[in-house]
């Protein structure tokens, strides 16, 4: 199933539909009436009614569909009072950092990974925001999915899997509603609701050290070390080794350079091409590089138990001293700590130590 076919789809149901002013969601409304406005996200906004009534409240809304007559009539209800695109969610999604997204009922009989949907939605989210959905709990008469199987709103919040100690599910029940079908009958159906916020940062204090230099500076080091080497864990494929930036820098390389700063400060490994050093071998995985760099940092805090002279080399007879190469590599870590905890928010929207 290819966008054109969607596209046909949804323009035969919309291009049905008598033009008229659209009503909010009532889940919306529930969760909603009291926040202040922010940016935000209406997927599968259809005739738009969420999206014109948050537009009304103050919010800053961007709403979509992958049908273009939904698209035209929106925009033309709407004016200048909010944007409006239309996007198939397999192919495209909205850009931006949204306060609020919402997915009503964003159920199709065409192909979609919903599930993909829902978590390109959750990254889009910033620190405080909520994601929003909403779907069918059981199938009203008129309906053409009487066969379909409804996944609870825990099923859907597993399905997502999202970090609890990153998020928070404010609400997940299935209430019920009078619903309306197309020639005015009514009946009893079930909503699933799903509200869950992404937490705010929170990052580690700084460490509790030793009062000596050399526990001050080691325990920074450490530190760093842990912050950045978290960063990469667990990071999505491609994204991860994909460049996000003009200059090519990649999450996934930041980590594998500072494994070979790792070894040629501490362990006096020669490296040919450092500029090399910031791309990983396509066969290495995540958590092969990952472990790799845990691995030089161990057998780096090896050496360092064997230097308490901080004015002594490193290694004897060579420059440079453990005092230097501890404040080197303090500021190289801490420096690439900073460009991964950029390069990560920009792949899946964590952010944190």
């Amino acid at each position: 199933m290819n966008t054109t076919d969607a596209v046909t789809f949804w323009d035969g149901v919309h291009a049905a539909r008598t033009v008229q002013d659209p009503r909010p969601n009532a889940r919306l409304t529930e969760v909603v009436t009291g926040l202040p406005p922010g940016d935000a996200l209406d997927l599968g906004c259809g005739a738009g009614g969420d999206a014109l009534w948050l537009a009304e409240r103050g919010w800053r809304v961007t709403a979509v569909d992958v049908s273009a007559v939904a698209v035209d009539r929106l925009a033309g209800l709407a004016g200048d009072r909010l944007t409006v695109e239309r996007h198939d969610l397999r192919e495209s999604f909205p850009r931006g950092r949204f306060d609020l997204i919402c997915a009503h009922y964003l159920h199709t009989p065409l192909e979609l990974d919903r599930t993909a949907v829902l978590r390109s939605a959750a990254r889009a989210l910033r620190p405080g925001g909520r994601l929003l959905i909403v779907d069918h709990g059981s199938a009203a008469p008129w309906s053409w999915n009487q066969e379909a199987r409804f996944p609870g709103p825990r099923e859907i919040a597993g399905d997502l899997g999202l970090d609890p100690a990153k998020w928070t599910i404010v609400r997940a029940d299935s209430p019920r509603r009078t619903a309306t079908g197309p020639g005015g009958q009514t009946a009893e159906v079930t909503d699933h609701v799903l509200l869950v916020r992404r937490n705010h940062r929170r990052d580690a204090p700084p460490p509790r050290t030793g009062n000596s230099e050399a526990e001050v500076l080691r325990g920074f080091l450490d530190y760093l070390r842990t912050s950045v080497a978290a960063k990469v864990d667990g990071a999505p494929e491609p994204s991860v080794r994909s460049a996000a930036v003009p200059s090519g820098t990649n999450l996934l390389g930041l980590l594998n350079h500072l494994t070979f700063v790792e070894r040629a400060m501490f362990l006096g490994e020669e490296v040919g091409d450092w500029q090399a050093t910031f791309r990983a071998d396509a066969a290495d995985s995540v958590a092969d590089v990952v472990a790799r760099y845990r691995e030089a940092v161990e057998r780096a805090n090896d050496v360092l138990d064997g230097c308490p002279d901080l004015g002594a080399p490193v290694r004897p007879g060579r420059a440079p001293s453990v005092r230097w190469a501890l404040t080197h590599l303090i500021e190289e870590t801490g420096r690439h700590a900073g460009h991964a905890d950029i390069l990560r928010e920009l792949i899946d929207g964590s952010t944190g130590r």
